[in-house]
C-alpha cells in the first residue's frame, strides 16, 4: 500500500469529488468552521461514505479534570461547539443521512504530577487564551486544588465522564452524483 502526504486546509480538502470511503476529524473539528468543514467532507466522500468526528463539546469540556479543576479552562475555550451546534449542523447538510451523534464515556488516567507537567506545557491549545500572570495564578490555584482531592501526586487517578462527541455520517448521492 502506498501513502501520499498531501497538505492542505480542512476547509478546502485538496482533492477530487467523491474519493474517500471515509473522512476523520480526531479532536480539531472545533479549529475550523464548521458549515464549511462539513460541506468539503462532503465532497470528498464517495456514496455511502462515512464521517466520524471525535470531539469535545463545550459542555463537556466544562466536565473534565481542566474544566472542572483549572480555574477559567472551560470559559477561556470558546472555539468548541456545543451538541445543538454540532446536531443542527450535520441536520443542514442534505449530502448526510443516518447521521448519529453519540457521547462516549472516556476515562483519564494520569497523575496529579503528569496533569500540571501538561499544563505548565501547555498541552491543550486552551491554555494559549492566558496570559502569562493569569496563568500562573490558575496553575497554583489548580495544584492545590488537586492537592485537595488527590492526596499522593504520583497515585495515577481516574474519572470517567462524557467528555467526547463521536458525530457520523453516512453521504447519500444527491442529484445527479448518484455515478461518483
Amino acid at each position: 500500500m502506498q501513502v501520499a502526504r498531501v497538505v492542505g486546509f480542512a476547509e478546502t480538502l485538496p482533492f477530487q469529488n467523491a474519493v474517500f470511503d471515509t473522512v476523520l476529524s480526531f479532536n480539531a473539528l472545533h479549529h475550523f468552521d464548521l458549515d464549511t468543514v462539513l460541506a468539503a467532507a462532503a465532497r470528498v466522500l464517495r456514496c455511502d461514505g462515512l464521517l466520524t468526528v471525535y470531539t469535545r463539546t463545550r459542555e463537556q469540556n466544562r466536565r473534565t479534570v481542566w474544566g472542572e479543576l483549572f480555574p477559567h479552562f472551560a470559559d477561556r475555550e470558546t472555539r468548541l461547539f456545543t451538541h445543538a451546534d454540532l446536531q443542527g449542523a450535520l441536520a443542514r447538510r442534505t449530502e448526510f443521512e443516518s447521521v448519529t451523534l453519540k457521547l462516549v464515556p472516556w476515562t483519564l488516567r494520569m497523575t496529579a504530577s503528569r496533569l500540571v507537567e501538561q499544563a505548565t506545557g501547555r498541552y491543550y491549545s486552551t491554555f494559549n487564551f492566558f496570559t502569562s500572570e493569569d496563568f500562573g495564578a490558575a496553575l497554583a490555584t489548580f495544584e492545590a486544588r488537586l492537592a485537595a482531592n488527590y492526596s499522593d501526586p504520583q497515585t495515577s487517578f481516574g474519572r470517567t465522564t462524557t467528555c467526547c462527541s463521536s458525530p457520523a455520517a453516512v453521504r447519500v448521492p444527491g442529484p445527479g452524483r448518484a455515478s461518483e
